[in-house]
């Protein structure tokens, strides 16, 4: 195997406190990547590095050997070193060759899915919805819209694939999923989902005070007569309704989402 110095070099996840990993997982491991045959710390950190193809969409089983990182011995996959005795992460998953050592970090593995998932468990808090091909809060289990493979596409507002992310996965009213730290900036701004349009938040009050304002804002001839045809992208239904500057209102659900 064709060996590179640089596989020697010890990464910290918090070199101030020497916490062995990379600043996505604590570990004291790296992964040899059968491509370009290297050793990264994680898959996130050989696909940042490397563009011509993909740790992350091979890592299941594709990383045969491992690297310790206290005594740089090269061996086959497990949670500690033959060598040393070095105990790589306080988890360890034999199938995604996944090692986190963070024990604040809730880790499961969903055979569904294929990978490892941030929660405590299937049954506990996730369940591996089949209509979305993906583990969902077992708080949605009755309520959430379906769209199948919704995790294997890329957050819409960061751009990062949503399936294999370290960062926590939301669903959103309209089914769409989203990172949960992205959606909760989004909101600050918007209520509409990026992607189909359709109201991610509670806009109850809003239009109730959209209807308040209209009704005491009464616009001059002719505009007070005038007609429009909406599309509403809540309920995705055409509507005869009266044009008003401040909002379309939608005949057929009352949104103001036209």
């Amino acid at each position: 195997m064709e060996y590179y110095a640089e596989n020697e070099k010890t990464t910290y996840y918090d070199a101030t406190n020497e916490i062995l990993g990379c600043e996505h997982y604590q570990r004291s491991c790296k992964l040899l990547c059968p491509e370009c045959v290297n050793f990264y710390t994680c898959h996130h950190c050989h696909d940042e590095k490397i563009h011509d193809h993909s740790l992350s969409l091979l890592k299941n089983n594709s990383s045969t050997k491992i690297l310790c990182m206290n005594c740089n011995l090269i061996q086959s996959p497990s949670n500690s070193c033959f060598n040393c005795d070095n105990v790589f992460a306080n988890y360890f998953c034999s199938v995604c060759n996944l090692y986190d050592d963070d024990i604040n970090r809730n880790i499961y593995h969903c055979k569904d899915c294929g990978i490892c998932r941030l929660g405590y468990g299937l049954g506990i808090d996730y369940y591996h919805c089949k209509g979305c091909n993906a583990c969902i809060s077992i708080d949605l289990k009755d309520n959430h819209k379906c769209i199948l493979d919704t995790v294997r596409s890329d957050c819409p507002i960061c751009g990062e694939y949503l399936f294999n992310s370290i960062k926590t996965v939301f669903f959103m009213k309209c089914g769409h999923s989203i990172h949960k730290k992205c959606f909760n900036k989004y909101v600050e701004n918007f209520y509409k989902c990026p992607l189909c349009l359709k109201s991610i938040i509670d806009m109850e009050n809003q239009f109730r005070i959209l209807d308040h304002e209209i009704s005491h804002q009464i616009l001059p001839h002719p505009y007070s007569d005038w007609k429009c045809i909406v599309f509403c992208n809540d309920c995705t239904l055409k509507s005869s309704c009266k044009f008003h500057i401040i909002g379309l209102k939608c005949s057929n659900c009352g949104s103001y989402n036209t």
